[in-house]
């Protein structure tokens, strides 16, 4: 996986290199390349281009949960942070990912963080045909105002007693807020003319790229 390459298109192009079918077109720092492969795994989320390239869809609906992720550095006196684990308080949960050793010698701390809101379970989908509830519309709204302090706010209420908070400018390595989806592809793989699965679709990761296999 190269994290500053973006793939472009994939196609199963068997005239060009049978042994060698999957051909795939990637971009790194603005200069575009092919690449021939005999499969492909695409692990590239919800936005999957790969899925997308195939003429795959996406069926299954939104619901109005809305939740932070950040990646940083961590100061706080909680014991188990470098332990996988929820934590549930009546402000909300997290959850606690531990993360590598960056270059600095510290190491990074995934929290998910649920951001607060009303939640009306009986409203709360986005139906496969497209239309939209109130609550869900409402959810996109309440997801496009949360901000990165938003989230280190909420996980504090959360961490109470104890404290958490990046350990210093710059500590932040990513953040990000989303949406709860509860979607599946219609078909997981693609099949060649020979009917061998060539393309394969498979988990989420959304800032993931897809593996390359030759």
């Amino acid at each position: 996986m190269q994290r500053n390459t973006k793939l472009i298109d994939v196609k199963i192009d068997e005239k060009g290199d049978a042994e060698f079918p999957v051909l795939a077109e990637i971009e790194t720092e603005g200069k575009r390349r092919t690449v021939r492969t005999k499969y492909l795994v695409g692990a590239d989320g919800a936005h999957s281009a790969v899925r997308r390239s195939m003429g795959l869809k996406l069926e299954g609906e939104s619901l109005d949960h809305i939740w932070g992720v950040v990646d940083l550095v961590v100061d706080t006196d909680f014991p188990d942070i470098r332990r996988r684990c929820a934590i549930h308080s009546p402000a909300g949960s997290v959850m606690v990912i531990p993360r590598e050793r960056i270059a600095t010698g510290e190491y990074l701390t995934r929290l998910y963080v649920q951001v607060p809101g009303d939640v009306n379970p009986d409203s709360d989908q986005q139906v496969g045909d497209g239309a939209k509830s109130p609550a869900t519309a409402d959810a996109r709204a309440r997801r496009s105002k949360v901000t990165e302090q938003t989230i280190f706010d909420n996980a504090a209420a959360v961490f109470k007693p104890y404290y958490i908070r990046p350990k210093k400018d710059g500590a932040v390595d990513w953040w990000a807020a989303y949406q709860i989806g509860q979607r599946v592809t219609d078909n997981f793989s693609v099949k060649d003319s020979n009917g061998v699965n060539r393309v394969f679709i498979a988990g989420d990761g959304m800032w993931n790229l897809p593996h390359l296999w030759r």
